[in-house]
């Protein structure tokens, strides 16, 4: 994609090393002309020898003068040497932070229009797909044969694309979904964090990742990281989707299909996660040094899924997932994965935690009541269930009483 002409002036080099190389000139004989005044700078001694007339008068016989130079020291040939050759030392750094600043600014506009015609190139990509493609068909009865005038439309689509490897009576519309997938992975993939919220938002408005509507297949969109904050899809279907450190304060998902999701180091800050299905989805922290560390393929592998382990990695300072405050009414946490999750004032009333993984997680005045499927074994193995609610209704402190247990024999 060809870049935009810069809009910003750099300073060039040939002008930067004509004024480096003026500013050495100038102070060399500024302060050899310096030098050269000190040199001249001499004290003069008069000497006058007296003698006496007959007459009783005083008669000056003899002058004798002697003039003394100051002689050029080490510190002044220093001086010398390297006053001219520090400004033009100056001159040249100042000049090359500029000219720095200047490019980073003109490849963060360029980067910026790159994403914006990436954009604009998937729009029109998928304006294609859905009005000339039919990947939004019209109702059959809305017009006569109109089911027939949408087959036909991806029959020349797939005969265009060399795509007519399958039977002619099977279903056409699998293509042209596939290569709606195929876009919006492609363009996901290659939008900064900044950017990626769009595309997604799109599909979404589109009914393409409608749970219950044959939907996208966004795993391999390449989400994480990106800035989701308050983003609004309700019933979305991002099964095993990638969304490991992403922005999703405030979001709502409610009623969304998240089973397999990796969201490790996600901040779900007060998101609204009702009726949400994370089935063993990975909510574990996040190593940037070390990605894989906590990952579901590497946790088979090793099969190492202990409190040491997980609560190791809470005090080795990784990104905590971040529920605090987050509604998980209803919502279903089969063998989820929420070690060392900050789960606190979270709401998690009617929550089925059958199977799910508590190790050192934080549930601080969560809400538990109603909870379904929950343990003594996860609640024992939380790092803190101070103050929250528990399944029966009653707070923590009290439910440990009615246990017979002491306050401190339980986690903290």
């Amino acid at each position: 994609m060809p870049s935009s002409p810069s809009t910003r002036r750099l300073i060039p080099t040939w002008l930067i090393i004509t004024t480096a190389v003026f500013v050495i000139v100038a102070l060399f004989f500024f302060a050899s002309g310096g030098l050269s005044l000190l040199r001249l700078f001499s004290v003069t001694e008069t000497k006058t020898t007296h003698t006496t007339s007959e007459q009783g008068q005083v008669v000056s016989k003899e002058k004798e003068k002697a003039t003394t130079q100051r002689r050029l020291t080490f510190w002044d040939a220093l001086g010398l040497v390297f006053v001219p050759v520090a400004g033009g030392v100056i001159i040249t750094i100042v000049s090359h932070i500029y000219n720095r600043k200047q490019r980073e600014r003109e490849e963060a506009v360029q980067s910026l229009r790159a994403q914006d015609a990436a954009l604009q190139q998937y729009l029109d990509q998928m304006s294609d797909l859905l009005v000339n493609r039919g990947l939004r068909p019209e109702p059959a009865d809305s017009e006569p044969k109109g089911l027939q005038k949408y087959r036909d439309r991806v029959n020349d689509l797939l005969v265009n694309l060399n795509l007519r490897s399958e039977p002619a009576d099977s279903e056409p519309n699998v293509y042209v979904r596939n290569l709606a997938q195929a876009r919006t992975i492609a363009v996901l993939l290659g939008l900064d964090s900044e950017h990626k919220k769009r595309p997604l938002k799109l599909v979404y408005e589109l009914g393409l990742i409608e749970k219950d509507n044959r939907p996208l297949e966004l795993k391999n969109a390449g989400l994480d990281g990106a800035n989701l904050s308050e983003i609004t899809l309700r019933a979305a279907y991002l099964r095993g989707v990638d969304l490991r450190l992403s922005d999703l304060k405030g979001a709502d998902l409610e009623g969304s299909n998240l089973n397999l999701a990796d969201l490790r180091g996600s901040d779900l800050k007060r998101a609204n996660l009702r009726d949400v299905d994370l089935t063993k989805a990975n909510l574990l922290p996040y190593d940037a040094q070390d990605p894989e560390r906590l990952s579901v393929h590497n946790l088979k592998k090793t099969n190492n899924l202990s409190k040491e382990s997980v609560g190791s990695a809470r005090h080795s300072k990784l990104t905590i997932t971040n529920l605090r405050g987050a509604t998980l009414t209803g919502a279903r946490l089969h063998e989820t994965l929420l070690g060392s999750a900050d789960l606190t004032n979270a709401d998690l009333t009617g929550a089925n935690l059958t199977g799910s993984v508590l190790t050192d997680a934080v549930l601080t005045d969560a809400v538990l009541n109603k909870a379904e499927g929950v343990t003594w074994e996860q609640l024992s193995a939380c790092e803190s269930l101070v103050g929250a609610t528990m399944p029966n209704g009653q707070k923590y402190e009290d439910w440990l009483k009615t246990k017979g247990r002491e306050e401190n024999s339980g986690p903290s």
